[in-house]
């Protein structure tokens, strides 16, 4: 992770029949810490489902904590996750002037 960078996120999540949704969060870490971006899914139950978002990076950050919540649902729901992607998709402008 590159402080000024721009970064796609996504993941594809699969409901149980009663959870009613899935999020991922990025927070900044550090004195300023704040949230960076978020991603929500409703429940579709029993299909797969991709979630993606784009995102920059404060260039006063120099680490990220990713976050994962689901429900509510009930006792025995599954929760499953798969490509689970984080890439780099520009330079910072530091970057972009040499």
């Amino acid at each position: 992770m590159t402080p000024g960078g721009k970064y796609s996120f996504s993941f594809d999540v699969r409901l149980d029949d009663g959870v009613k949704a899935a999020e991922f969060w990025i927070v900044s870490s550090g004195k300023n810490r704040r949230d960076v971006a978020r991603k929500g899914v409703k429940g579709s139950p029993g299909r797969w489902q991709t979630g993606a978002v784009d995102f920059d990076v404060p260039s006063d950050v120099s680490a990220l904590t990713l976050y994962f919540s689901a429900g509510p649902g009930g006792e025995g729901r599954k929760v499953l996750l798969d490509n689970i992607h984080m890439k780099r998709v520009s330079k910072t402008k530091k970057e972009e002037s040499k």
